[in-house]
């Protein structure tokens, strides 16, 4: 019931005076259009009498506007300003081309005829929003996922306000939040004609997931303007279709032969017949989650050149990516490569067994493994089986061509037997890591003096290589000889006690003796290494000891000026490289740092990839290496931390490798970090001072400079100044690696940065609602941020001031005053014209929403009828702020409403 009446009362609240047969309507929201002509309506009147039009502005009396008779015939007072017409028990006043200040139609107007009047007022001139439809559209954009509408407005007084709107079609009507829509506004003109115009948008509001196409719509205020205009753009939305794999090697691929024949081979396609609405986008991604391609149309290929060997029986997802859920399809690749290399590695020998284990080197899918052993029974390995040859041979079963063949093992060391060849007998293993333990019955002399074939039993391609025997007796004459695989041993030379050396084969070897000790130097080894490879034998009366030269490698060439090390600050990470030209086998490499200054300690290192399963390599891992440094702990760069990349390059017989490597999070221990690499094949330590910054020191504190404390005039210094500096954030150390001055808006998002110090606050930076609001200046840096709030005090409005009643009778009315758009709280100021204050009832300023409100009420006398009540609010922070209301008059006397107990209020 009570809301039935406040409807009721709002209705009558528009001007209808005493007999609701006469009414009066001053036009749509009671606003008049600047510009354009404007028409009062007055109805049902008694078609034989005479209605008299009268307009009152402010506290001026009422002033004659025209009449008309009965007959429709009118007589105007003033026919430049008014035209006049009347039909029947209709009248119209039409007010021509209304201006800015509104003198002719801004105030009450009444119609009368014998015995009856009603009236009603115009409260404000209004220039409607003129829209630019040109330039209003609507985008969904589907790499944001977010609805991109905008509508320019040209000119509109006061400033616009727009209301967003939308519905699926056949659905309910739905508002956009005002938290995801914003307006944007200048003001322009003569100080007594201000124009505004700028943008409305919608900026942050998701894109809708149900499908169906949308309609959307903006209302303007003022003048209600609701632009006719279909949005350019999409505004459709469908959920993408399924995507399929078409033309996938589903078999393991050749990968070393195809990405050296036919790198372009397209080993899967995918597709999508529907991308969706708005399309997205088909992504063919990494198994590491990379993109690997990304297309807006639909269709992919992968080339075999897009995958490297640790790609096999990974899954490559294919995915349609859209704001309504991705679909997804999986293609794994099998590869096919290797073995590279085949060796074999004698551990744990005694004197009757030894056990061996026969390495294949990266091999994808698991290789067959064969051992073969010359005419020994395997259930039983005895005495006579000395010198006999065992060897080990790995095969991949997903490419042909591809069997590699380790250097042999002799048991007992003495050399492959010269004459008995009976038919192999081959073992055939399943699995990568093979151990076989032989039991020998050797009748071997133990030996007082031993030989030694060189670090790790490696020797170096292109170079010299040295093999020495130590401990003989110097009045003995040493002979030395040498077993190739499958050969029988070659006599190389001796020498004499007298240190007297004949040489065989002068132009491969150099033979030297001094007392005890003997050398072979092995002239300019090759890659097959004929001259090298295979067992060595120092001989002397009749006793003889042995080593083995089982590898040839190309000692890792580094390329220095290519090796850097930088702590990156943006991305936090220690990016680190060194280049390594040319190598065989594929280098493996260990990263060690420590921080300088402490005290001493020791640490084990550790190869890059887990001792138990090297990548690419079946077996074992060589010995651990332990290093003691002065200062801080050594500490090893987590292999998780870094990558080895490397190519393959070369004729088929000679292949060598070339890569790089990279990155670890920044320590945050301030201090000078040192970083060293130990490379194999090898094992070099490149003596290189790695470029870059390798020091880690805190920032200090941000400070504020010649920032503004107080409230700032910022209608006035944001127009007329907008470069001026509202503050300023510095700081004295950005810290090591350099750190970044970043000053970030309440919002969140970053209002500058900078790699530098100062950084400025500049008014054309801030908006209105920023007052208040904390500005925060930091340093970012990885040992931790540290911050500064600076928070403007922007005083600006007020805008505009009006007064609404909220109730009224004939005993007593409540006045409210507005004022709008205005930082920090007004001074309100309630005139009230000849008013016995004891009847006044004033209340505090308030603020609800984005008004500040001031209540007044008045008890009504009989005298107050007529007399004016005005308000104004004056920013208590700018000078000349000062803005008035338009007046209200008690008892509906002057230009607002109400006369003989009617009223009017704003709605």
């Amino acid at each position: 019931m009570a809301a039935s009446l406040r409807c009721l009362l709002a209705c009558l609240l528009y001007g209808v005076f005493v007999n609701a047969d006469l009414s009066i309507d001053c036009g749509v929201r009671n606003e008049a259009r600047e510009g354009s002509d404007h028409v009062i309506t007055c109805d049902g009147l008694d078609e034989n009498s005479t209605v008299i039009w009268r307009f009152v502005r402010g506290n001026s009396p009422p002033l004659p506007v025209g009449e008309c008779n009965g007959e429709n015939s009118c007589t105007l007072h003033d026919s430049s300003l008014y035209q006049m017409t009347r039909a029947g028990d209709s009248s119209t006043v039409r007010v021509k081309e209304v201006t800015r200040v509104g003198e002719t139609v801004l105030g009450q107007w009444r119609c009368q005829q014998t015995g009856q009047q009603a009236s009603c007022s115009v409260y404000q001139i209004i220039y409607p929003a003129v829209v630019n439809r040109d330039r209003c559209s609507i985008v969904f954009n589907e790499s944001s996922k977010l609805v991109n509408a905008r509508c320019s407005i040209i000119k509109a007084f006061p400033m616009a306000q727009c209301s967003w709107f939308y519905y699926r079609e056949g659905h309910t009507i739905k508002d956009v939040p005002g938290s995801d829509t914003e307006t944007t506004f200048t003001s322009y003109g003569q100080p007594d004609r201000i124009y505004y115009r700028g943008e409305c948008r919608i900026h942050e509001m998701p894109i809708p997931k149900d499908e169906g196409d949308y309609v959307f719509r903006v209302r303007i205020m003022p003048g209600g303007v609701e632009p006719d205009v279909d949005f350019a753009g999409t505004n459709r939305v469908a959920h993408p279709g399924q995507p399929r794999l078409t033309d996938c090697i589903k078999t393991y691929i050749d990968y070393d032969k195809q990405k050296q024949s036919a790198p372009n081979t397209v080993i899967c396609a995918c597709s999508a017949s529907e991308l969706g609405s708005p399309p997205g986008h088909l992504v063919l991604s990494h198994p590491n989650g990379t993109d690997v391609k990304a297309s807006p149309s639909a269709a992919i290929p992968l080339h075999l050149k897009d995958l490297n060997r640790e790609d096999s029986g990974r899954p490559f997802p294919c995915s349609v990516r859209h704001h309504t859920g991705n679909r997804d399809v999986n293609y794994t690749p099998l590869l096919a490569y290797g073995p590279d290399h085949v060796f074999i590695t004698p551990f744990n020998t005694q004197e009757t067994s030894v056990t061996l284990q026969c390495f294949s080197a990266g091999t994808n899918p698991m290789p067959e493994i064969t051992w073969h052993f010359e005419s020994i029974d395997v259930s039983r390995i005895g005495p006579s089986d000395k010198g006999r040859q065992v060897n080990c041979t790995a095969k991949n079963p997903k490419r042909i061509n591809s069997l590699k063949s380790a250097q042999p093992y002799y048991i007992g060391g003495q050399g492959p037997r010269p004459v008995e060849r009976t038919a192999d007998l081959q073992l055939n293993m399943a699995v990568i890591r093979c151990l076989l333990a032989f039991l020998l019955f050797s009748q071997l002399v133990e030996a007082e003096w031993e030989v030694d074939c060189g670090i790790r039993n490696e020797a170096s391609e292109g170079r010299e290589h040295i093999i020495t025997c130590s401990g003989l007796d110097e009045n003995s004459t040493v002979e030395w000889r040498h077993v190739f695989t499958g050969t029988n041993p070659t006599t190389i030379g001796h020498c004499t006690a007298g240190n007297t050396c004949t040489n065989n084969a002068s132009s491969l070897y150099e033979i030297t003796r001094n007392g005890a000790s003997s050398t072979v130097r092995v002239k300019n080894v090759t890659r097959e290494g004929e001259t090298v490879r295979g067992e060595w034998r120092c001989q002397q009366s009749g006793q003889q000891v042995t080593c083995w030269v089982h590898q040839i490698i190309y000692p890792a060439e580094v390329n220095r000026d290519r090796c850097s090390i930088v702590f990156n600050e943006s991305s936090k990470l220690v990016n680190a490289r060194c280049s390594i030209v040319k190598a065989f086998p594929m280098a493996q490499c260990l990263w060690r740092y420590h921080r300088e200054k402490g005290s001493d300690s020791m640490k084990q290192g550790r190869r890059l990839y887990p001792a138990r399963r090297p990548r690419g390599l079946s077996g074992t891992v060589a010995s651990l290496d332990r290093v003691a440094v002065k200062g801080h702990t050594i500490k090893d760069v987590p292999g998780s931390d870094t990558q080895t990349t490397f190519t393959m390059y070369g004729q088929p017989g000679r292949i060598y490798y070339r890569g790089e490597i990279h990155e670890m999070p920044i320590p945050k221990e301030e201090g000078d970090y040192v970083f060293r690499v130990r490379i194999t094949p090898g094992e070099v330590e490149p003596t290189v001072d790695f470029t870059g910054t390798n020091r880690v020191a805190h920032p200090s504190e941000p400070h504020l400079i010649d920032c503004i404390t107080d409230y700032v005039d910022f209608d006035k210094y944001g127009q007329s100044t907008p470069n001026g500096v509202i503050c300023k954030c510095s700081v004295p150390e950005l810290g090591s690696p350099p750190g970044h001055l970043v000053l970030r808006h309440p919002s969140g998002s970053d209002v500058t940065s900078s790699p530098s110090a100062p950084i400025l606050l500049h008014f054309e930076d801030l908006n209105r609602e920023d007052s208040g609001r904390p500005f925060r200046c930091s340093v970012q840096h990885h040992t931790g941020n540290r911050a500064v709030n600076y928070t403007p005090l922007l005083a600006y409005g007020p805008d505009h001031a009006f007064i609404t009643p909220s109730s009224a009778d004939e005993k007593s009315v409540t006045l409210k005053c507005f004022s709008a758009g205005t930082n920090p709280m007004p001074d309100i100021t309630w005139h009230y014209d000849n008013i016995d204050v004891s009847r006044v009832d004033i209340g505090d300023t308030y603020k609800d929403g984005s008004y500040y409100i001031r209540t007044l009420t008045i008890t009504i006398g009989p005298s107050d009828k007529g007399r004016q009540v005005n308000c104004t609010a004056e920013n208590p922070k700018r000078s000349n702020s000062l803005k008035s209301a338009q007046p209200y008059y008690i008892g509906g006397q002057g230009p607002m409403p109400g006369t003989d107990g009617s009223i009017v209020v704003f709605v």
